[in-house]
């Protein structure tokens, strides 16, 4: 059943108590999860998307909804086979020789269904779940009720930034013709590569709430892949290679946006949210990358500086070091290894160094992040627990300093046309 949007709202103010009473203690954490998980479970839509982006920001969300967050998260299909035929526009039928109403896939905003073109190509179809503007016009709006409260108790971060980076990318999401350009560049990117595959996009047979592109053969990373390096060197090249030559990062690095080939293919699918940095920004993240790799604290605390983070209090500085170099932890060390990295490790950093923020602010404002840090921070961890997942086994040190060896493209001419 989809929600109306005082049904939403009634159940994301619900939501939101549950999340506060829990902060406060007032409940076991046995309860709170099952309230939590009851809430989450009805309202999906854009609010699964702004749950997904929160649960990356360490210590923002109570550690009993991080822990149940992938169970949460996992979507259901919300348009009926009728209800979907119907939302075809009448042209369809001119171009498509057949449609599958049942989806073959579910996304927090739209489902993905197969189909054949009369010219006999396979395609997929995603469309988008009706009313998803003014479920994401409410849900940003109990999401801002959040931020509101969250810093009102004395929050160890300004969210104000933060908010308006979130709510400008879920719009981005819901824009399925930006997607399609998205699509368009990364084929042209990964042209010549034989491993790195983009479908094609159909711009003719595509709209804002509807993306055809084409079929892809692959499997999915839930089923064991036969060569896990491979792959996982694949993953890493496709996500960074763009983002330190042009830019341009693909922000959901998470597996089931990728399938693999029997040839070694890697499928790369759902462009929504794709994040283009200045120039500045790439320079000070490889300034970054390398001081923490070397060990130079000056070189690092030149690159906090080029990043955004000034005027950094001493607490301020070390928490965000901590974890910079709990994110960076695979690559300081050479050699061929397995990711190992503990979440439960991570999660109790996280809360830790967001504990220390949230006592700093009784002296200093709370921690001003630069929104792009967000999309950084969530593609690491999640492509982190994706090449956990497959077990690959590489020099995650050398993969990086490879990428860090790309010429910078100064001008990024190719992907601002599409903007």
């Amino acid at each position: 059943m989809w929600l109306s949007p005082w049904q939403r709202k009634q159940l994301a103010v619900q939501t939101l108590w549950r999340i506060l009473w829990h902060r406060q203690s007032l409940w076991n954490e046995d309860t709170a999860g099952i309230a939590l998980e009851q809430c989450f479970s009805q309202l999906r839509g854009p609010f699964f998307k702004v749950l997904q982006i929160l649960q990356q920001i360490p210590g923002l969300l109570p550690p009993v909804l991080a822990s149940r967050a992938e169970r949460i998260l996992k979507p259901q299909p919300s348009i009926s086979e009728q209800g979907c035929l119907e939302l075809l526009p009448p042209w369809f039928s001119n171009h498509f020789a057949s449609f599958q109403p049942l989806p073959v896939a579910v996304t927090s905003l739209g489902q993905v269904h197969k189909a054949a073109l009369r010219s006999g190509q396979e395609v997929a179809c995603k469309i988008q779940y009706p009313g998803m503007n003014k479920a994401l016009d409410w849900d940003l709006g109990c999401l801002k009720v959040l931020c509101f409260l969250y810093q009102a108790s004395g929050g160890g971060v300004q969210t104000s930034g933060l908010y308006q980076e979130v709510k400008e990318s879920l719009y981005q999401e819901l824009r399925y013709e930006q997607e399609g350009h998205w699509l368009q560049w990364f084929e042209a990117y990964f042209k010549d590569d034989p491993y790195i595959c983009i479908p094609k996009y159909y711009p003719e047979l595509s709209d804002e709430t509807k993306l055809v592109m084409q079929w892809c053969p692959g499997k999915s990373f839930h089923d064991p892949c036969p060569d896990p390096d491979h792959f996982g060197a694949m993953i890493f090249q496709a996500w960074w290679r763009p983002f330190f030559s042009d830019g341009v990062l693909h922000a959901d690095g998470h597996m089931g946006n990728c399938l693999w080939g029997e040839e070694g293919q890697l499928y790369m699918m759902d462009f929504g949210l794709v994040k283009q940095f200045s120039v500045g920004f790439i320079q000070g993240f490889r300034c970054l990358c390398k001081g923490l790799i070397s060990g130079d604290l000056q070189e690092v605390r030149a690159a906090y500086e080029m990043l955004g983070l000034t005027d950094l209090t001493r607490d301020q500085e070390e928490v965000v070091h901590q974890w910079a170099c709990f994110l960076f932890q695979p690559f300081l060390t050479p050699g061929k290894r397995v990711l190992d990295v503990s979440v439960s490790q991570g999660l109790s950093l996280a809360g830790t160094l967001h504990q220390r923020l949230r006592q700093s602010t009784r002296v200093t404002t709370g921690l001003v992040l630069p929104p792009e840090l967000l999309w950084i921070d969530r593609t690491v961890v999640a492509l982190g627990s994706f090449l956990m997942r497959i077990q690959a086994s590489l020099d995650w040190q050398e993969m990086l300093l490879a990428c860090l060896d790309q010429d910078l493209d100064q001008e990024q001419s190719c992907a601002e046309s599409l903007q």
